[in-house]
């Protein structure tokens, strides 16, 4: 889970959560960290198989971090960009007046510009 904290179109700040199935909660991780932790093929697989039965609960916990976040950068609302299932299931937790709006792609591997060229349109950068 990606937050980019934009401001005219530009970057302002970046905050990556991960979500810690031995810990069963979320973590923020710097933005440019990149590398797996040991064990990652085990991890994925645990991570895979225990997503489904989980994924509710964890966007429900997640909710909360990220309207805090809203509320201490002085944001009124956010655009959420994920899949249809991820972006409906964590915006269930969260205040409608808190959601501008929805882009269900999932672009969690794009560059973060290229991100933002498809919430704001490229004529806005």
């Amino acid at each position: 889970m990606l937050l980019i904290d934009t401001a005219l179109g530009e970057v302002r700040d970046e905050l990556k959560f991960h979500w810690n199935f031995e810990t069963d909660d979320w973590v923020q991780r710097d933005a440019g960290h990149t590398s797996a932790p040991g064990g990652a093929d085990t991890a994925a697989d645990e991570f895979d198989r225990r997503f489904e039965e989980n994924m509710q609960r964890w966007y429900k916990k997640l909710a909360p971090i990220l309207t805090k976040e809203l509320k201490s950068r002085d944001l009124d609302d956010a655009y959420f960009v994920g899949s249809k299932e991820m972006t409906d299931e964590l915006t269930q937790h969260i205040d409608d007046s808190k959601i501008r709006g929805k882009v269900q792609k999932n672009l969690g591997s794009k560059p973060t510009h290229e991100i933002l060229n498809t919430v704001y349109g490229e004529s806005l950068r």
